[in-house]
């Protein structure tokens, strides 16, 4: 039996592993398999082969996996807009979900604004907490304890 194909084989079938997923499981078997391959071509015997194929693949995924995982997902950056979550406001023009209209006032800056349910109708003058933020709009609630 000629073990180049066979590494060959386990190369075509990691690779196509990796290709459909995204969580780099099977690359580091390619590059065992490809060392393997190597060791096949020199003459190698085929029990050394797979142990050099285990310890290379092993190496790999306990030395490199978590540097590259960590390169590879992405950074949430923050906006200058996520620090008013949590903030108080005031209501500016009354919000009312299914009029879709409302705005108000936090840091001196208007917004539109939004409630979180659609039951809750606030007036200008009163006070909400941002709890979220929806494309340019702030949604908010009241302040606990002003209903």
């Amino acid at each position: 039996m000629n073990w180049i194909w066979i590494w060959l084989a386990v190369i075509i079938v990691a690779a196509l592993c990796e290709v459909f997923s995204v969580q780099l499981v099977a690359i580091w078997f390619c590059l065992g398999a490809i060392v393997s391959m190597i060791a096949a071509h020199l003459g190698l015997e085929p029990v050394w082969q797979i142990v050099l194929f285990l310890a290379v693949s092993i190496v790999l995924i306990l030395s490199t996996r978590r540097v590259v995982k960590k390169i590879l997902t992405p950074k949430l950056k923050r906006t200058n807009a996520d620090r008013l979550i949590g903030m108080e406001c005031v209501i500016t023009e009354d919000i009312d979900n299914v009029l879709g209209k409302g705005a108000a006032k936090v840091m001196g800056q208007d917004w539109t604004a939004r409630a979180v349910s659609d039951e809750i109708r606030l007036s200008s003058g009163d006070k909400a907490v941002i709890r979220e933020i929806s494309g340019v709009k702030l949604i908010v609630e009241p302040v606990p304890g002003t209903l």
